[in-house]
């Protein structure tokens, strides 16, 4: 399952709110074998938003966005997902009695704003929020907010699956450049398999090299053997 993730919010961009959602998203992904293939971060543009959607969910077998779904002038979203796809948004009623139900008063304008969504879609609900987030074909519409994103992800969570991949590490201490020629030769001989290689550089210093893959007994074969090049390499 590939799935792309589109992240919404000139506070994004501007570097005054710090993206946490895609981080989380990406590793619950890589938990249920969903392969997190493109983020895009993009700015709060009816035009560019409804854009982008269209192309993601041709291009992918899920779109997951984040954030524009509040109540003020730059929560696009709802009329963006509606542009995409050549629809209308409507007042969900049912939306709109659960929160005059937990409410006990009836629904200010921007409240009434955050039920009405594109015709045919598929509600989010969550305990901690009224408002809802919603599912349309194959997009996926999330709160920016990260705990009620949090939230609503764990209500369609397990609607993302697939093969979980097989990882096996070790650790050098040697420079990169050393063994990247080395590193090259196995991506080649094994195209199915991804070889990673991260420094790091906070206190103790060491490079991890990672051996990804779909079968186990095969990335540890060759991440054990990769293994025993490089060090071959320190002599």
């Amino acid at each position: 399952m590939s799935v792309a993730l589109l992240v919404i919010g000139n506070e994004i961009l501007r570097g005054d709110t710090q993206d946490t959602n895609s981080h989380f998203l990406a590793g619950e992904l890589a938990q249920r074998g969903a392969r997190l293939e493109r983020i895009v971060t993009i700015p709060d543009d009816l035009e560019l938003i409804a854009a982008m959607l269209r192309s993601m969910a041709g291009l992918f077998d899920r779109v997951i966005t984040s954030g524009g779904i509040g109540p003020t002038p730059d929560d696009l979203t709802r009329d963006a997902v509606a542009l995409a796809f050549g629809l209308e948004c409507i007042l969900f009623e049912d939306a709109a009695q659960e929160w005059r139900r937990r409410k006990g008063a009836e629904l200010n304008e921007g409240q009434l704003a955050m039920c009405t969504l594109p015709t045919g879609a598929r509600l989010i609900r969550t305990q901690s929020t009224s408002a809802p987030g919603f599912v349309l074909g194959n997009c996926y519409v999330l709160a920016g907010v990260p705990s009620v994103m949090r939230e609503m992800w764990a209500t369609v969570a397990d609607e993302f699956r697939g093969p979980i991949q097989q990882i096996a590490s070790f650790r050098v201490r040697m420079p990169e450049s050393v063994f990247a020629p080395l590193l090259r030769r196995y991506q080649q001989q094994w195209p199915t398999l991804d070889f990673g290689s991260y420094p790091k550089m906070e206190g103790e210093w060491f490079t991890e090299i990672k051996v990804i893959g779909d079968d186990l007994e095969e990335v540890q074969r060759v991440c054990r053997e990769l293994e025993a090049d490089i060090i071959a390499l320190e002599d």
